[in-house]
């Protein structure tokens, strides 16, 4: 995953506090994710430029892979997808760049949920 949503999902793992984070093999669990899909849909545009689009919808799939290390039976595989609404001023690249971190952070929060409820 890249580095928002690598850092989003260690802090919400943190946060959430069911889980302890290990690295090597101290680690029940292993996790690991593929960035798959980013999406920008236009939900709004400009009145007085209807082809201008003024607020978007980002989305931003991952295919989540969680495996008991000590059996390597896979207790998670599916497609997770967080998403967050972005308001473009002049400057598309850079409120991207800015929205990333909520849209990772929403990932994160999807990804944390489904890990904690268990209903792997």
């Amino acid at each position: 995953m890249n580095d928002d949503a690598t850092f989003a999902l260690r802090k919400e793992i943190q946060r959430d506090g069911t889980f302890r984070l290990a690295t090597g093999s101290s680690a029940d669990i292993e996790i690991t994710g593929e960035l798959i899909r980013y999406e920008r849909f236009e939900i709004s545009f400009l009145s007085t430029d209807t082809t201008t689009a003024r607020d978007y919808r980002i989305n931003l799939t991952a295919r989540v892979v969680a495996r008991d290390r000590s059996s390597s039976k896979v207790l998670l595989d599916r497609e997770v997808t967080g998403h967050s609404l972005m308001r473009v001023g002049s400057d598309l690249p850079s409120a991207e760049r800015q929205t990333m971190p909520l849209v990772a952070t929403d990932l994160a929060r999807q990804i944390t949920a489904l890990l904690v409820d268990g209903t792997w």
